[in-house]
């Protein structure tokens, strides 16, 4: 069994990939996804659905965990934090 485990972000996503084998766990894989602070809002969520759709065909996990949003006193940070993670989700659902 292979499980991606996703952090999602604004400006990196972080990923790490956890083989399951007999009941010993294992890194398969790890790494990130930067997001360019120069390009819109809306286009960087863009970025996040393409990358991480690229990243579930490529490691074809058998499933997926999305950390929970991380709540902040910046209500504005808060907010992008859940699109981002809410990108994340849907680009999941959508690759199954």
């Amino acid at each position: 069994m292979r499980v991606l485990g996703i952090d999602p972000g604004t400006r990196i996503v972080g990923f790490g990939v956890v083989g399951l084998e007999r009941g010993a766990a294992s890194a398969a894989e790890f790494g990130e996804i930067r997001v360019p602070q120069t390009r819109a809002f809306p286009e960087r969520l863009k970025v996040i659905h393409e990358a991480v759709l690229e990243l579930i065909d490529r490691v074809r996990p058998d499933a997926v965990s999305v950390e929970e949003t991380y709540v902040t006193s910046n209500a504005r940070t808060t907010l992008r934090l859940g699109h981002a993670r809410g990108a994340v989700s849907y680009t999941h659902l959508r690759a199954h």
